[in-house]
This record gives C-alpha cells, structure tokens and sequence, in this order.
C-alpha cells in the first residue's frame, strides 16, 4: 500500500468513528418521535386547561414539557450511573419469582447490568435535547410576550 492509500484509510476509520460517536449521542429517530409525540399531548392538556388564551400560555406550556425531559434526562443519567440498580434488582427478583423463573443473584445481575451500561453511555441525551429545545422555544415565546408588552 502506497502513503496515499494508508492516509485515506485512516481518514475513513476517524469518519467512521465520529458517525458512531454522533450516532450513539442522537440515537433512533425513533426515540425522538416518540418523546415528540408525548411532548404535544402534554403541550395540549397545558393549553387546553388554560383555553389557548393567551401567549404566556403557550410559553408556560413549552418550559413546563422542556422541564420535564431536562428532569427525565437527569434521573435517566442518575439510574445509567447505578444510583438505582437495587431497586431495580427488587422487581428482577419479584417478577422472577412470580413466573418461577431462576432467579440471578445480585452479583450476575450488576454484571449483566454493567455490561449493558458499557455498551449504552448514551441514553439520557435525547431527553436532554429534546428539553432544551422546548425550553428555547419558551425562552423565544418570553422574548415576544416582553415586547408586546
């Protein structure tokens, strides 16, 4: 292999990386529409109980939506860490024993779940995203209501 071979070699595996680095943070569309989705149900029921009438209306709605993905993405971050992995091992244990499945002990399921952690770092930006753009919105619907009034 010539030099120039080997530099467009190594220029399509730091490519190659950079999309699976953006690919891990941004994750499916899917995950987005769906947060979308939620996002205007809860926008709806926020503007429906205040009669779509006026502009704070719409601000409150979109900062309160944008408030809870930022509180989802930090508990999402919070429970990615561990923080409730002993919890969760409880409803592994109760659902396992239900079904009379085998039940793991403690240690193989923190292995299992750590596994798991190593290959997913990601999962709580979405939620992160998501919020921030709501609260942009917000911030942009604050900016008009001051200079209308």
């Amino acid at each position: 292999m010539t030099d120039k071979q080997i530099k467009n070699n190594n220029n399509q595996e730091d490519n190659e990386k950079k999309l699976r680095f953006w690919g891990k943070i941004f994750h499916t569309p899917s995950k987005y529409i769906a947060i979308s989705v939620i996002s205007i149900i809860i926008i709806l029921i926020i503007l429906i109980n205040s009669n779509f009438y006026s502009l704070v209306a719409y601000q409150d709605a979109f900062f309160v939506t944008g408030f809870i993905w930022i509180g989802v993405s930090i508990l999402s971050l919070i429970s990615h860490d561990g923080f409730f992995r002993i919890f969760s091992y409880s409803g592994y244990y109760i659902y396992n024993k239900f079904l009379q499945k085998p039940i793991d002990n403690y240690h193989d399921y923190y292995l299992l779940k750590e596994e798991k952690r190593e290959k997913n770092k990601w999962t709580w930006t979405p939620y992160l995203f998501s919020g921030l753009i709501l609260l942009a919105v917000s911030f942009i619907f604050m900016i008009i209501i001051s200079l209308i009034l």
